[in-house]
């Protein structure tokens, strides 16, 4: 069994797009935002996500310090960009617990108290795990006072777990459709149905849609239902933070606009 040590933790990105056409059709799509996506390094050259370190992190009693640690991290990212005059939104994921406690609204305050070059709004904090909520009159208290500091808040997993009882509580800028449903609503005309109510709830809560996973031939159907933002392997795989971010960079001077084949 590998040691918290022996891990080399780092951060890759995906890029979030926003897609546009006539008719449904996708004629264009250019970059819009960018996830962090925490992978581990092992010795053996093989890679670990989140959900396998964090039992590590526990046993270590290191949870906030990583949890604090990457919340640092997204922000001087959004810094970094907001210096180069990219606006480009960078998407931070944060647990329910980290969340519910109120230690995240004091690490993003902290954080942005040091680095003043980052645009409160182009930091999206993503509650993920939406299995693990248990207080959720606790965790629409924290996203209201994050709201306060002037950054965005995202909804994983819309769909999944207990996404759905907070997103009635409302207080989402983003929310982001669950892969499962998404999966599941390119063969099942009853997913379908499911999704249409979701993107209602959304709307009705002023809320922005990302559909995550899906494919290109998908996408037309998507779309008919007012869905612009995607996130998925069909634009992008994720990439190694700042090698891929100028590969990114270097299609366009500002914003990458990518012509759909």
């Amino acid at each position: 069994m590998v040691s918290l040590k022996q891990i080399r933790h780092h951060n890759q990105i995906q890029p979030i797009v926003r897609v546009v056409g006539g008719d449904a059709r996708a004629e264009y799509a250019w970059v819009e935002g960018l996830e962090m996506l925490y992978v581990g390094e092992l010795p053996n050259g093989g890679r670990v996500r989140y959900p396998e370190v964090e039992p590590l992190l526990i046993k270590a009693n290191a949870m906030r310090t990583f949890e604090d640690g990457q919340i640092h991290v997204g922000v001087a990212r959004a810094a970094a960009l907001c210096r180069r005059g990219i606006p480009l939104q960078v998407h931070v994921n944060v647990t329910p617990a980290h969340l519910e406690s109120g230690r995240c609204v004091a690490a993003v305050a902290k954080a942005l108290d040091a680095h003043p070059e980052a645009r409160p709004p182009m930091l999206v904090m993503e509650i993920t795990e939406a299995t693990a909520w248990k207080d959720l009159r606790a965790a629409r208290v924290q996203i209201s006072a994050l709201k306060k500091l002037g950054v965005k808040v995202a909804l994983d997993d819309l769909g999944a777990g207990r996404s759905l009882e907070l997103a009635m509580v409302g207080g989402f800028d983003i929310v982001k459709i669950d892969l499962a449903l998404t999966r599941a609503a390119a063969t099942w005309p009853s997913a379908k149905m499911v999704a249409k109510r979701l993107l209602d709830l959304a709307k009705d809560h002023g809320a922005a849609v990302i559909v995550e996973g899906v494919e290109r031939e998908h996408l037309s159907w998507w779309m008919w239902q007012g869905v612009q933002r995607f996130q998925s392997y069909a634009f992008s795989k994720p990439l190694e933070d700042d090698e891929g971010l100028n590969s990114l960079l270097d299609l366009a001077p500002s914003i990458p606009l990518l012509p759909m084949p």
